[in-house]
């Protein structure tokens, strides 16, 4: 079954993952905020079909019309305005970029390709520019809603097993990694991929969503804010 990436997140026909979905992106807007000054270029990295950029445009047209807010996205088509669409991320000008977002992509890429948007992240980011990573939470009892969300709207069978599922969700061990992990979430560990963005990075900030308490139980995803030294 075909489902809209739009369908499985934000526009979600489950309330509670469309509330999840929609507070992360509400709580990244907030943290990025700040930083929008007029002279600021976002690029959103993986922008899907750019609604969260467009989300941003409506918010700054008036209040910061110098903002230059750009999108790459490799699989998706844009279908959402107010941004520029960039083709080849490679042609982004060296320390051009203020803030750079990658939004619920970094736990589809490899190790291999980790490396390469690290190295492009720390080309393209201006001294002491924003990195802001969001990834989801698949450990604790979050993960028991999220996979039986997707049997019932989607009906797909959860690919992780009830044992796989039991140490995920009570002793916080995750799952082996799916075969295929650009279709699936199985497996993936944010701490992991922390870990590795700190040996480039400084981390500024760390808040988990939806719920407003600083812990990752219960939350289905965590939001990483880092700074280019």
């Amino acid at each position: 079954m075909d489902v809209s990436y739009e369908k499985q997140t934000v526009d979600n026909p489950n309330p509670i993952a469309r509330f999840a979905h929609r507070t992360r992106l509400k709580k990244s807007k907030r943290l990025l905020m700040p930083f929008l000054t007029e002279s600021a270029v976002l690029l959103d990295y993986g922008c899907g079909q750019g609604r969260f950029l467009h989300d941003i445009a409506t918010d700054i047209n008036e209040q910061r019309p110098r903002v230059e807010l750009l999108g790459y996205d490799p699989y998706m088509n844009a279908q959402y305005d107010g941004y520029r669409i960039v083709s080849d991320p490679t042609a982004i000008a060296a320390q051009s970029v203020t803030i750079l977002t990658c939004l619920e992509v970094c736990e589809h890429l490899t190790d291999s390709e980790t490396q390469e948007f690290i190295d492009f992240a720390l080309n393209a980011l201006a001294p002491n520019g924003k990195l802001l990573v969001t990834v989801p939470i698949m450990t604790g009892p979050a993960v028991l809603l999220k996979e039986l969300s997707r049997s019932i709207l989607f009906r797909r069978r959860s690919d992780m097993t009830g044992s796989e599922l039991f140490k995920a969700a009570f002793l916080g061990i995750p799952a082996r990694r799916a075969d295929d992990i650009k279709a699936s979430h199985r497996g993936f560990d944010w701490r992991a991929t922390q870990r590795t963005l700190l040996g480039s990075f400084g981390c500024v900030n760390i808040e988990f969503s939806p719920l407003p308490f600083k812990s990752p139980y219960w939350q289905s995803q965590v939001l990483m804010l880092f700074q280019k030294a």
